[in-house]
């Protein structure tokens, strides 16, 4: 038996590389898992294997439980809205994965734009 055996979480940024990752490790472990990102298909450039299967349909096909939130998590009211419909649906949130992330280019810290640095820090 896994050990997230009765648990729901949400992934944010579940669509490709690490939340994926996560999201399919926690589904492989018995948790109910709430896939979310800001788009539902993986960026084209990504590694996965399955990378054309979205990530909540990959963890249903493996026989996990899953469904995809379209969430923006810069935006406040999408993430209340987020936890609200993963509450609704499966009664309760256990855990919330903060994974969404953002790669602008890479440079120094001190050499990023204002507008570069807090796009990183909101997401």
């Amino acid at each position: 038996m896994g050990r997230l055996v009765g648990k729901v979480i949400i992934v944010t940024g579940s669509s490709s590389g690490f939340g994926r990752a996560i999201a399919k490790a926690c589904a492989a472990e018995g948790a109910k898992v709430v896939c979310c990102d800001i788009r539902k298909e993986a960026r084209p450039e990504g590694y996965e294997e399955d990378i054309r299967v979205p990530t909540d349909e990959a963890i249903r096909k493996a026989g996990g439980e899953s469904i995809y939130i379209q969430c923006d998590v810069t935006k406040e009211s999408e993430v209340e809205a987020l936890v609200e419909e993963a509450v609704e649906e499966y009664g309760k949130l256990d855990v919330m994965t903060n994974n969404a992330g953002v790669f602008t280019r890479l440079a120094r810290c001190h050499e990023c734009t204002e507008a570069e640095y807090d796009f990183t820090m909101a997401v």
